[in-house]
């Protein structure tokens, strides 16, 4: 993961290939073979589990 220098702020590398970049990557996990990844993704107000490179369904996060 590193800093871009546009208005989002991650990009996850995987292999050597840049992922879709977001305001904030979360809770990385790799499976203990390092075949599978996960992690949580937020841009603006929406959260996704991204899951070996895609993107779930966002969802809006709101104060609780």
């Amino acid at each position: 993961m590193h800093s871009g220098d546009s208005s989002t702020s991650a990009t996850m590398v995987v292999n050597g290939n840049e992922e879709q970049p977001y305001d904030e990557i979360i809770d990385t996990v790799v499976s203990p073979n390092g075949k599978r990844y996960a992690y949580i993704a937020k841009k603006g107000k929406k959260m996704s589990v991204v899951l070996d490179g895609k993107e779930g369904k966002p969802m809006i996060m709101s104060k609780i």
